[in-house]
C-alpha cells in the first residue's frame, strides 16, 4: 500500500478519517469495477470525544467489557468497617473449588465453586453471592460456548435467580438467589464458571480486604451479608509460567575498556519470575557478532539470583548492546544500548520504581519479596515501597483500620534497610498518603534518609509541620484522573510529579494511553502535567509502576486490580554514583525523567545546562539545544515540548541511537522538555527546563 504523504495524513487526521478506511473503501470500489467478490468493510475506528471538542485516539484494555450493574454488597457491608462501622459477621458453611491443583498465570480453566450451607438451611429468598477477581474473565450468562460462561445448579434441582455484578475495578460478583424452595442444610450451590483466563501473575495469599475471592451469604435477603470464614473457602495457587525470555540489563553509562557486569532474569510471558527457573548454560554476545560468545555462566535453580556476566566495553563506538541466550537457544534476551562516555565525566543513568506495593496494604508479597524481586527480577537500581497509609491496610476478617499500624509500618522499615546496598542496589523510605483535606487525589511522601514515622493529620498545613526539619519529596501522582488536585505551592518539598504510571499518563488531556472512555473514574477530571507547567510550579518528571501485586520494575499486567492495566513506568536519575542520596537529590534536583517502563536513555540539555535546570536570558536569545537518545526501539519522533508547543525535531529513520542538536529562540518566558516515541509505543519524557527572559 502507498504511504499517504504528510500533507494527506495531516488532512484525513482533520477529517476525521484514516488513510487505511479510506483506502480500503478505493479497494472495496475497485473490486466492484472488475466485479470480484465484495470486501468487508473496514470496522469503524472508535475515538475518544474531549472535553474541547476535538477527539482522540485511545488504548483501551478494557475493550470488549459489557456493562454492569455495581455491586452494592462492598459499600454496604464492607467499605464501613474501617471506618470502625459495622461489624464482620461469620457465615455457616463452607465453599469448595475445583480444580484444585495449582494454576498457572494467564491461562484458561473450567471453574467450579460449591457453597455448602452444613449448618442452616437457605431459606427462599436468600442470596449467596461468589467473588472472582476482576482480572479474571467477565462472568456471563447469555452464551454458553463463549469465554466466562456461568451457570448455577442446586443440590435438588431446585430453581435460582443469577445476577452478574461488580465492584469497580476489584471484583466481579456472582449473585445468586434462591426461589420456590430452601436449599437444605446439607445440600449445595454450585457455580459453572468455564473457558475463563485467569490473571496474569502469580498468587497464593488472598488475605486483603478488598479483593480476596469470598463467599457471601445473606439468609434473609434483605442486603446484610456474613461472609464464610477464609479457613473454610478454597483459593486457588497460581504459579508463573515457564521460561519464556531472558530480562537482561546492563549500565546506562560506561567507558571504554572497563569491565562491566550484566544481568540476566528468566521471566515468563507475562513478564512473571519464571517458574520453574531454567538450567544450563548461559552466554553472552556482541549484538553485532552474535554467535561468538564473550561471556558464559552455568545456572541452575540452587543457585539463586539473576545470571551475571562480566563483558568489557568496546572501543570506538558511541554506543553497544548485548545479547544473552542459553545454550538450547530458547531463551533470548538484549540490553538496552550503553551509551560510552569516552570522557569519564558524564553522570550515570540509574533506574527504578519507587511507588509499588506489598501485602500489607492492597498488594501481595511481603516487603522482602518486594526488594528481591526489584534487584533480581526487574533488575531495577533503586526501589521504595509506596503502602498506603490508609484504609487499604485493612486485612480480610480484620483488623479493620484507617491507617496503617506502626508495627506494620516498621516491618517495611526494616526490609527496606536490610536492602540498601550502595553500588549494588538503593532503597528509599516512603509512603503513599491517601487522603488531605480540601486536596483531592494522591501522593507519596519520600525521605532523604529515614522516615521519622507514618504522617498522622488530616491537613495540608499538618503535613507541611510533620515534614519540617527533613530532607522529603512530596510526589502526587495520575493527577489526571479521579478529580485529583495535587498541592504543589511548596517547593521544599513539591519538586516532582508522578506523570506516568499503570494508571494512565497525565501529561495531557487526550491521552492515548488512558482507557478514561469506559472506566468512569479515569475520565480527565484533573489537571495534566503541561496544565500544572502553565500554572507556574517548576516540578520535573518521574513514573512509576503502582503495581498492586509486589512486582515493582517489571511485571504482569492488569495488575491486581483494572484500573491499572498499562505497563508499569520507571524513574530514571542523572547521578554521580547509586546511593540512597544521590537518588534523591537527582529527584529534589529534577534531575530525573520517565519513561513507560523501557530503559530509555535520555538526556536533554539547553545551553549545556541539564535537565530540570532554571536558566535566564535576554529577549531574542538562541539557545542550544542538545539531545541524546538511545532507545529500547526504533526511535518513532523525538519532540521539543515548549509552554504546550510541540516542534518534532527528529522523525523515523529506523535508528535506536540519535543525537540532535539545534537552537531555539527565546521571546518570553517559558518551559520547554522532551519526549521520546519509538515504534513499540515506549515513550520518555525529560523533566522540563525553565528560561526565563529579561
Amino acid at each position: 500500500m502507498t504511504r499517504p504523504g504528510p500533507n494527506r495524513r495531516t488532512f484525513l487526521k482533520t477529517m476525521g478519517a484514516s488513510a487505511a478506511g479510506l483506502s480500503a473503501t478505493g479497494s472495496a470500489a475497485a473490486g466492484e469495477r472488475l466485479r470480484s467478490t465484495p470486501t468487508t468493510p473496514a470496522p469503524e475506528i472508535h475515538w475518544r470525544e474531549r472535553q474541547d471538542g476535538q477527539r482522540s485516539f485511545f488504548l483501551d484494555p478494557l475493550e470488549g467489557e459489557r456493562p454492569l450493574a455495581d455491586e452494592p454488597l462492598f459499600g454496604r457491608c464492607l467499605a464501613p468497617l474501617a471506618r470502625g462501622v459495622g461489624e464482620y459477621r461469620f457465615a455457616a458453611g463452607r465453599t469448595e473449588l475445583a480444580p484444585a491443583h495449582p494454576l498457572v498465570a494467564g491461562c484458561c480453566y473450567d471453574f467450579t465453586w460449591t457453597y455448602f450451607p452444613e449448618e442452616q438451611e437457605l431459606p427462599t429468598g436468600a442470596v449467596v453471592a461468589f467473588s472472582i477477581p476482576r482480572t479474571w474473565t467477565q462472568p456471563r450468562t447469555d452464551s454458553p460456548a463463549a469465554a466466562g460462561f456461568v451457570s448455577i445448579s442446586r443440590s435438588g434441582g431446585g430453581p435460582c435467580r443469577v445476577q452478574l455484578t461488580h465492584n469497580g475495578n476489584m471484583t466481579w460478583w456472582v449473585v445468586v438467589t434462591v426461589v420456590e424452595k430452601p436449599e437444605p442444610a446439607d445440600g449445595w450451590i454450585r457455580v459453572d464458571y468455564g473457558r475463563a483466563s485467569i490473571q496474569r501473575f502469580p498468587q497464593n495469599w488472598f488475605g486483603n480486604w478488598r479483593n480476596s475471592m469470598r463467599t457471601a451469604v445473606d439468609t434473609a435477603g434483605n442486603g446484610e451479608y456474613a461472609f464464610v470464614r477464609a479457613a473454610k473457602t478454597n483459593k486457588p495457587v497460581i504459579r508463573s509460567a515457564p521460561p519464556a525470555r531472558f530480562h537482561v540489563a546492563a549500565p546506562a553509562v560506561a567507558r571504554p575498556g572497563e569491565t562491566i557486569e550484566i544481568r540476566a532474569a528468566a521471566v515468563d510471558y507475562c513478564d512473571n519470575p519464571a517458574w520453574p527457573p531454567p538450567e544450563g548454560e548461559v552466554f553472552a554476545a556482541a549484538a553485532d557478532d552474535p554467535f561468538t560468545p564473550i561471556a558464559s555462566a552455568v545456572v541452575s535453580p540452587e543457585n539463586g539470583g539473576p545470571v551475571k556476566l562480566q563483558v568489557q566495553v568496546p572501543e570506538g563506538v558511541d554506543h553497544f548492546s548485548i545479547i544473552v541466550s542459553n545454550r538450547k537457544d530458547m531463551l533470548r534476551g538484549e540490553t538496552a544500548a550503553t551509551v560510552l562516555d569516552a570522557g569519564g565525566d558524564a553522570l550515570k543513568v540509574y533506574f527504578g520504581d519507587i511507588h509499588a506495593k506489598t501485602m500489607l496494604s492492597d498488594g501481595l508479597n511481603t516487603p522482602t519479596e518486594f526488594f528481591e524481586h526489584s534487584r533480581d527480577v526487574a533488575l531495577i537500581d533503586f526501589a521504595a515501597i509506596a503502602d498506603h497509609n490508609h484504609a487499604e491496610a485493612s486485612r480480610l476478617e480484620g483488623p479493620f483500620r484507617m491507617q496503617m499500624a506502626d508495627e506494620t509500618y516498621a516491618q517495611i522499615q526494616k526490609a527496606c534497610e536490610a536492602f540498601n546496598e550502595p553500588g549494588r542496589f538503593v532503597t528509599i523510605q516512603g509512603f503513599e498518603q491517601n487522603w488531605i483535606q480540601e486536596y483531592p487525589g494522591h501522593r507519596n511522601v519520600y525521605f532523604r534518609d529515614v522516615c521519622p514515622g507514618l504522617f498522622r493529620g488530616k491537613t495540608l498545613d499538618e503535613l507541611y509541620a510533620y515534614l519540617e526539619g527533613h530532607k522529603a519529596l512530596v510526589v502526587p501522582h495520575h493527577h489526571l484522573i479521579w478529580g485529583c488536585r495535587p498541592h504543589l505551592g511548596n517547593p521544599e518539598y513539591e519538586r516532582i510529579i508522578e506523570m506516568y504510571s499503570m494508571h494512565c499518563s497525565s501529561e495531557v488531556r487526550g491521552t492515548p494511553i488512558n482507557d478514561g472512555a469506559t472506566t468512569a473514574s479515569k475520565r480527565e477530571s484533573g489537571i495534566s502535567a503541561r496544565e500544572i507547567l502553565d500554572k507556574g510550579p517548576r516540578v520535573g518528571f518521574i513514573a512509576a509502576s503502582d503495581n498492586h501485586h509486589g512486582a515493582p520494575g517489571l511485571s504482569a499486567r492488569p495488575s491486581r486490580f483494572t484500573n491499572i492495566p498499562y505497563q508499569g513506568g520507571l524513574a530514571a536519575v542523572l547521578v554521580p554514583e547509586l546511593s540512597r542520596e544521590a537518588v534523591f537529590d537527582a529527584m529534589y534536583e529534577r534531575r530525573c525523567y520517565a519513561t513507560t517502563g523501557a530503559r530509555i536513555y535520555l538526556d536533554f540539555r539547553l545551553d549545556g545546562r541539564l535537565m530540570g535546570s532554571e536558566l535566564k536570558v535576554t529577549r531574542g536569545t538562541a539557545i542550544p539545544y542538545d539531545i541524546t537518545v538511545s532507545g529500547t526501539d526504533r526511535i518513532a519522533k523525538i519532540e521539543l515540548i515548549r509552554t504546550s508547543r510541540e516542534g518534532t525535531v527528529r522523525t523515523h529513520d529506523g535508528k535506536c541511537f540519535v543525537r540532535v542538536c539545534g537552537e531555539l529562540p527565546f521571546h518570553e518566558s517559558s518551559w520547554t522538555y522532551v519526549r521520546v516515541t519509538q515504534t513499540d509505543r515506549q515513550m520518555a519524557w525529560s523533566s522540563p527546563i525553565w528560561v526565563d527572559v529579561t
